[in-house]
């Protein structure tokens, strides 16, 4: 699943076994509700041809009316800080934080 939140038993074991999977199938975002978990790949991703981090990428994560149904990625998040900025006219914060090496300059 997209988002563990939506597992049938949520717990340590089982939310890092679905991360091993997504991590398996080149999935290396994954949303736990609102929060957005990045298992750093180590290699460029991409999906059907194209750079998961491509400017194509972003512009259809910023212009998507419904992103609710859209999979987990930083655009996504980054999209909806902004709209939600300019619809309530309040400051948002983005928090990137992890591990040396574990991607957050990537991802930033």
């Amino acid at each position: 699943t997209d988002d563990l939140t939506l597992l049938d038993v949520i717990d340590a074991q089982h939310i890092a076994e679905a991360l091993s999977r997504r991590h398996a199938n080149e999935d290396m975002y994954t949303a736990i509700g609102p929060v957005l978990v990045a298992v750093n790949p180590y290699t460029a991703l991409s999906k059907m041809g194209k750079s998961i981090v491509s400017d194509d990428v972003a512009w259809h994560y910023f212009l998507e009316p419904n992103r609710l149904t859209l999979a987990p990625h930083v655009f996504k998040v980054a999209a909806d800080a902004y709209s939600d900025m300019v619809t309530h006219q309040e400051a948002q914060c983005i928090l990137v934080t992890g591990e040396s090496g574990a991607g957050k300059t990537e991802t930033a």
